[in-house]
């Protein structure tokens, strides 16, 4: 989906990385270290108050949520917020 620029996948993956960490962990592993911030930017749709939540939300996980504040930055850089 992040490949094909999906943009109707974002809130789709925001719900499948706000699993719990262990699950996550188990299911998909570094993938939330290594490439979970491009995936998310690449189907970014446009739902700031969603980033936002995962952002903001402590219940989280922490790399999920730093994933989820790279794409933030880089919206910021990009002139998109």
């Amino acid at each position: 989906m992040g490949e094909l620029r999906d943009k109707k996948s974002f809130n789709k993956i925001i719900e499948f990385v706000s699993l719990d960490s262990d699950t996550l962990d188990y299911l998909i592993g570094d993938l939330i270290t290594e490439n979970l911030n491009d995936i998310l930017y690449s189907t970014y749709d446009g739902n700031l108050d969603l980033l936002m939540k995962i952002i903001t939300n402590n219940t989280i996980d922490m790399y999920v949520r730093s994933a989820c504040l790279d794409v933030f930055a880089q919206l910021y850089l990009d002139g998109v917020i």
